[in-house]
Order: structure tokens, then sequence, then C-alpha cells
């Protein structure tokens, strides 16, 4: 990487070339240097960095056993991400390679370098409350629009919560989402070839073939809305149980909780607007082992069903044990 533009290129080319090509130290180009621990996941440790003595930029590094040890993941994660961050949902991403086997220097994964964020939106509502409610609607617009579109493209990514969120508010309202891992997120439009199944993505595809059938509709209406209600859903619910659990230390009552939760009103336009029959169909998906175990291990098991899971999308806080 020796400048600071998007990654350019057919994506298939890039992962045969680009991608696995053997990189020198710690893979970062002379101009690039690491400043300090911003961020840790399940499979990546993240770093802020200065490219150029000038711009701050992102380094993502995997964590020791990262799912994206496995070429596989690596490629199905790096795919996602550069496709979302060329949609504008993710950050853009600068630079990308993948390590197999562990380096003095590099850990064996995948690794990339991406658009600089200061906040997630749980660090927004710790540390600037005041700015996220001045700017609460265009936040939840932007968020609505990231689901959007997702949804038109094909993508269901459902580990939405406020840790996935990041934004920027210096110069005007800047909100991406990240972590596209091959756990949590599923692509229709993914090669015929590629080992990997969608096994929910397809289960949506029967159930919505299924009801426009029935009903005399276009298909493609039908998936992309329930990949939108579904997305909405989730957030909204995981940003309620994460406002609710860490109250104390926000110091935020339950009006200025409600204040700060930007998307609770487009779930609650899903809620209210959304026909019930196709609203079974969302408790379906949402009811999917997969999705399921997700939001168990978020807001706990007893608030994990899907009469809870709605009425922690519409802000209506209950109570849990667990904690994000």
């Amino acid at each position: 990487m020796q400048d600071l533009t998007p990654l350019k290129g057919d994506t298939s080319w890039y992962i045969k070339t680009v991608l696995t090509r053997a990189r020198s130290g710690d893979g970062l180009s002379s101009k690039v240097e690491l400043q300090d621990e911003i961020g840790r996941g399940s499979n990546n440790r993240v770093f802020r960095a200065v490219f150029d003595n000038e711009h701050i930029i992102t380094v993502r590094r995997p964590r020791r056993k990262s799912d994206t040890e496995r070429p596989g993941y690596a490629t199905c994660e790096f795919q996602n991400t550069l496709l979302a961050s060329r949609l504008g949902v993710a950050p853009i991403m600068y630079d990308a390679w993948y390590v197999r086997h562990v380096k003095t220097d590099q850990r064996a994964g995948l690794h990339m370098i991406q658009q600089y964020f200061p906040y997630d939106l749980m660090d927004a509502f710790s540390h600037m409350s005041d700015e996220v409610r001045e700017h609460c609607d265009e936040i939840g617009d932007a968020i609505d629009n990231n689901i959007k579109s997702l949804a038109n493209t094909g993508i269901l990514c459902y580990d939405l919560k406020p840790g996935n969120v990041v934004l920027s508010l210096d110069e005007e309202v800047d909100v991406k989402f990240i972590d596209f891992g091959r756990e949590f997120c599923e692509h229709s439009g993914r090669s015929n070839n590629d080992k990997f199944t969608t096994p929910i993505l397809d289960s949506i595809r029967v159930a919505s073939r299924a009801y426009a059938k029935k009903n005399n509709m276009d298909v493609s209406d039908i998936h992309r809305y329930l990949l939108y209600s579904t997305m909405t859903i989730i957030l909204a619910a995981t940003i309620t149980d994460t406002l609710y659990k860490n109250r104390g230390a926000l110091q935020l009552d339950r009006e200025s909780r409600r204040a700060l939760h930007c998307t609770r009103k487009y779930a609650d336009a899903v809620l209210d607007d959304t026909r019930g029959d196709i609203l079974k169909v969302v408790k379906t998906i949402l009811r999917r082992d997969e999705i399921r175990g997700l939001l168990r291990h978020y807001v706990g098991k007893r608030n994990s069903g899907t009469k809870r899971i709605f009425r922690l999308a519409r802000g209506d806080e209950v109570q849990s044990s667990s904690s994000i």
C-alpha cells in the first residue's frame, strides 16, 4: 500500500494474487506507523495507525486462533467486507492480505487496513451522548440506509450490535458497520462453487417464493423486505439491551436512553406497518438456531424469544443478567 486509495480491481483476481502474496516484516508499508490498540474482538485486534505522518487509519490484525486462519473463512470475510465497503456500508478498505502460516511479525489469518472511525456506538453513548442525541435522526437514517443497502444486495448480517456500528460526527454524520465474518454474515451472491452454504438465506428465499406466489407479489420485494426487517429488529433490540444494562455507567435515566435510541422508530415502523403473515415469517427467521444462539448470547436466554425481541426492538426495556 503506497498510497491511501480504496482497494480497486476485481475481487476474484485480488484473492488469487495480492491477497495471498507473501509480505516481509509485519506486512505493513513503511508509511504506516502503528499507535495504539483501540479494540479487540474474538477474531481481531484493532489498532489506530498513521499513514504518511498525516492520515489516521485502522489496522485489523487476526488474533491467535482466529477463524480467518482458515483460508476459506479469510476469503469469505474479505469478500463480504470489500463488498460492504464498496456499497458504502463498511469503512473504506485500503489494503488486505492473508497469512497462511504464522511469521515472526505476522499472525496467521486475515489482515486489513481500513478507514478510521473514532467511535463505535457504545463509545458514543458513553463519551458524547449530547452529540448523539443532537444527531439522533441523522444517525438513525444512516443506519437505516446501511441496512437497506445490505438487504438490496442480498446480504444478511445478523451480528448487529452497538459495538459493530462505528461513526464519526466531526464534520458530518458518517456511520458504517464492521465485522462481516463468515460466522454471522451470509451473501446470496457468492459463487456456486463456494464450499460455504447460506442456510438462513436459503430458507428466506423459500419463504419469499411461497409468500409471493400465494399473494401474487414480486418475490424479490418480499425477500429484500424480510432481510431488512430482520436486521432492523436485531439491531434495535441489541441497542435497547445495551443501553439498559449500562444505565448505571452511562448515568442515563429511561427518558434519556430512549432519546439516544436512534433505530427504535424504524423497528416500530416494521412492527406496526408490516402485515401479520409477513411478521410470522420474520419470527421464523429469528428462531433459526444460528440467530437465536447469537441473540441468547447478547440479550440472555430469557429475552431471546421473538416476543421479547420485538419488545426490545421497540425500546421496551426488559431485565436480563446477560451482558454484551
